[in-house]
């Protein structure tokens, strides 16, 4: 699987993995009743815990990776990186986070490319649950900078934009095993080396035009997550996925994407 094929891919499936060029067709039957947006984001904003931006540390760090699946094959890798909290400025109305991000990202027969770079996260101290997230992402460096807290803003969100309907919401506890990193530090004071909380999944139609013609479209995909309230703060989605159909040189198939924690430690 070429990079340049990968990248191509990516043009069409947004880096947060809302929206697919062509519809899902596992979702073309009947979806039922459209999800009020109140409900949605009551459950989710209760799946995430306590919104106090107190919980964010100095020294919280996280490892996420990103895979990609194609024609229902293994994700395979896309690119790594870690976010370490370096800093934290508490102000009279928001808190800037300093975070330094260090990324790896496949190449195409060569050398990874490895990067690192600096940024501040700026969020309300009131109610940070309904801070404005990141929206869209333009392009990979944009996703690279993205937090989980801040695709987790986003999906609080997801529901309540015009373009945008929801469909089939499904909530669920869930127990794993830790990420083989954190196991080897003694599981990081996780009982039996796992972690719990919820999953959540639901059907997004977006209502679009057609460039050419003008015809509406509807598309219809499925964006999953999981929420773990014990790890540190910024990471506490520690899973997040798209899963819909995408199109390469006037062919579609199934596109899977999704973002993993795969470490994290607390800071002090």
């Amino acid at each position: 699987m070429s990079l340049k094929f990968l990248l191509n891919i990516l043009l069409c499936v947004t880096c947060v993995g809302l929206f697919s060029c062509q519809q899902n067709k596992k979702l073309e039957e009947d979806l039922g009743d459209k999800v009020v947006t109140e409900d949605y984001q009551k459950v989710v904003i209760e799946s995430w815990g306590d919104t106090e931006l107190t919980q964010m540390k100095k020294g919280d760090t996280a490892s996420i990776d990103k895979l990609i699946g194609i024609n229902n094959g293994a994700l395979r890798p896309f690119y790594q990186k870690s976010m370490t909290i370096t800093d934290v400025e508490t102000k009279s109305d928001v808190t800037d986070f300093h975070l330094v991000i260090m990324s790896k990202e496949n190449a195409d027969g060569g050398e990874a490319k490895l990067s690192t770079r600096e940024r501040i996260l700026t969020i309300k101290n009131d109610s940070p649950a309904n801070s404005s997230g990141q929206a869209s992402q333009k392009d990979a460096e944009d996703e690279i900078q993205t937090t989980p807290f801040e695709n987790f803003l986003y999906v609080v969100k997801l529901c309540s934009y015009s373009f945008i309907e929801c469909y089939k919401l499904k909530v669920e506890d869930f127990k794993e095993d830790l990420p083989i990193a954190m196991k080897k530090r003694s599981c990081e004071g996780f009982s039996d080396c796992q972690w719990s909380g919820k999953k959540i999944s639901i059907v997004v139609r977006m209502t679009s035009k057609d460039q050419q013609t003008g015809a509406e479209q509807k598309i219809n995909n499925i964006i999953s997550f999981k929420i773990v309230k014990n790890m540190p703060y910024l990471f506490r989605m520690v899973e997040y996925c798209f899963d819909g159909l995408s199109e390469y040189q006037n062919q579609k198939f199934p596109v899977k994407v999704c973002q993993f924690v795969t470490d994290s430690q607390q800071g002090n």
